[in-house]
């Protein structure tokens, strides 16, 4: 048996043990994830609208204009969302980038 057919004898997962596989890459890759039971996620609880709001930076592919991230915020009641192009995450770039958000008026901020 050459090194070829051997390898995909124990790799291909067709017919071989998962006791075999339990320790190997391709194994972990194509197993399938288990699945979130509800009780695992935390739960928010939200009393009035504005009240709550959930802000993220993520990174997005660089474009012509030099925007390197982006700002999300979510209003958590009303399931409103807002964004802002940032092209760095320098502090002043990122507390600008929250004013810009709520000055359109789309979310207000945070009453409590």
């Amino acid at each position: 048996m050459s090194h070829l057919e051997n390898y995909y004898k124990y790799y291909s997962l067709f017919r071989v043990p998962a006791r075999i596989l339990k320790g190997e890459e391709h194994y972990n890759l194509y197993k399938k994830p288990l699945k979130e039971k509800s009780t695992e996620r935390l739960k928010v609880i939200v009393w009035k609208p504005n009240a709550t709001h959930q802000a993220n930076l993520a990174e997005m592919p660089v474009n012509s204009k030099g925007f390197h991230y982006f700002l999300v915020v979510v209003e958590v009641a009303g399931k409103r969302v807002n964004a802002e192009p940032l092209k760095n995450k320098i502090a002043n770039r990122v507390l600008n980038g929250f004013v810009k958000i709520y000055r359109r008026n789309r979310i207000k901020p945070s009453t409590h």
